[in-house]
């Protein structure tokens, strides 16, 4: 290390007036490693030109000024982190949009655009491409690319407002392909995809995962106009990062280092002249594992100064901490349909997750329309 860098650094460590700066703060130099002591002397020396400012100002008035703003970036850094979690905690959060969607659907071939709600603080374009030719009689080969919106929270799947700086943040896709094997012989099916997606948003750190499932199903009623279909699947995901939670940098979805489940779904569904309704019910196990996750993780420098200030004591931690889980959940699903004209569908769907202390209800109503070949 240069002379320079450790004079600075011994002059920070020694300067008094400095000293009693942070103190007022609640940050005691004393708990901080040499890093964090050197990273406090880089700003110091970008922000006024010299780890000694409180001796070095030009006069009492311009000792004050720096130093002010220095308890302004320690004070505002320590309530930050509370700021955002009030922001994610706060109820009734809503926003409202209208999407539009265009598919098209043939014997081997599907395709589709479309974007999330307008109306929401942030905009995507979505859609994807499938190709799914025959194997034999009863057999298909998969494969898909496509972009979608994540839909896991108010933050991934519309962004938000940084209640700090104003910025946005959010507003999550996921960008990929998967490869699958089905088979469907009418009594029994078997099914098998593998995938590997990138996830990015608006001001929120890049992600990737892999993800898999492998399941079989058999259709004990299975009849003109009403069906029962039973089955077990299980499924594997693997995220690089954690970034499950609401804080600047963060995408507010589920992205645990491993998880995989193993569940019983079991469906019905029955016309009845115009109407089509069906339920869904799976029972199962999951278990999961998040690794711990930094504050800020687009922002070096805040995530910097949120472990200095963790080290003194200011804040509890500068990190959220790893996760481990395991148990039973549920997923329940219904949905009604009513066929305004041959080509014409309204339809409403309604669905409910739970596993531990998470719980999800959606709710929707479409309008779709189908043009025959």
């Amino acid at each position: 290390m240069a002379n320079g860098k450790l004079n600075a650094i011994e002059t920070f460590r020694d300067n008094v007036l400095l000293r009693d700066v942070f103190y007022e703060a609640g940050v005691d130099i004393a708990a901080l490693s040499d890093d964090q002591r050197r990273f406090v002397a880089d700003y110091l020396e970008s922000e006024f030109g010299s780890s000694d400012f409180s001796l070095e100002a030009d006069s009492v008035a311009g000792y004050r000024a720096r130093s002010a703003a220095l308890r302004q970036l320690i004070n505002g850094l320590a309530s930050r982190a509370d700021a955002y979690q009030r922001a994610a905690a706060a109820g009734n959060q809503t926003q409202a949009g209208m999407g539009v969607g265009f598919g098209y659907q043939g014997q081997a071939f599907a395709a589709d655009i479309g974007s999330t709600p307008f109306g929401f603080e942030i905009t995507n374009l979505v859609g994807g491409l499938s190709w799914a030719p025959k194997l034999g009689r009863n057999g298909r080969f998969i494969l898909a690319g496509e972009r979608r919106a994540v839909t896991d929270s108010l933050l991934s799947y519309a962004g938000v407002e940084d209640p700090a700086t104003g910025d946005r943040w959010g507003g999550v896709t996921r960008t990929g392909g998967r490869l699958g094997l089905t088979f469907d012989n009418g009594p029994l099916g078997l099914y098998g995809d593998l995938g590997f997606y990138h996830y990015d948003g608006h001001n929120v750190a890049d992600n990737q995962s892999v993800e898999a499932s492998l399941g079989g199903y058999l259709r004990p009623i299975r009849e003109d106009g009403r069906e029962l279909k039973t089955g077990v699947n299980v499924r594997y995901m693997s995220f690089d990062e954690n970034l499950s939670k609401f804080t600047y940098g963060h995408g507010g979805y589920f992205s645990p280092q491993d998880y995989v489940s193993l569940s019983f779904p079991i469906e019905y569904s029955e016309d009845y002249r115009r109407w089509t309704w069906s339920a869904t019910f799976a029972p199962g196990f999951q278990s999961y594992s998040s690794d711990a996750a930094a504050f800020f993780p687009t922002l070096a420098e805040e995530q910097f100064w949120m472990e200095i200030l963790a080290s003194s004591g200011v804040i509890d931690s500068a990190y959220y901490a790893a996760e481990s889980e395991s148990g039973f959940g549920v997923n329940l699903g219904a949905g009604l349909d009513y066929r305004l004209s041959p080509g014409l569908k309204l339809g409403t769907r309604l669905g409910y997750d739970t596993f531990g202390d998470y719980s999800e209800t959606k709710a929707s109503v479409n309008l779709n329309y189908t043009l025959e070949e």
